[in-house]
């Protein structure tokens, strides 16, 4: 069993657990800038968190789905086409 250390000295069993324990995983400014690329004037702190909680959300949720795969195939290593077969389940 793999054992994975965030700042604070705690330990999870998985990395998906890793993730999901984090406060925050995707960088709140790039979040800031997808949503005024898309065309909105000006932003809230309430979208850009709302949206970091989704993609967050999302992205472990693809993730865990990404490592079934490779675990299915006999694989350790996560490959992008694990993602991307994930992602569109």
């Amino acid at each position: 069993m793999n054992y994975h250390f965030d700042q604070r000295g705690f330990y999870f069993s998985s990395p998906i657990i890793f993730l999901m324990a984090r406060e925050t995983i995707i960088p709140k400014a790039p979040l800031a800038r997808l949503i005024l690329n898309a065309g909105a004037k000006r932003v809230s702190k309430e979208a850009v968190d709302a949206l970091e909680e989704i993609l967050s959300e999302k992205a472990a949720q693809i993730c865990a789905q990404a490592i079934a795969n490779a675990k299915h195939a006999g694989r350790k290593t996560v490959t992008g086409d694990d993602i991307t077969s994930a992602a569109k389940q």
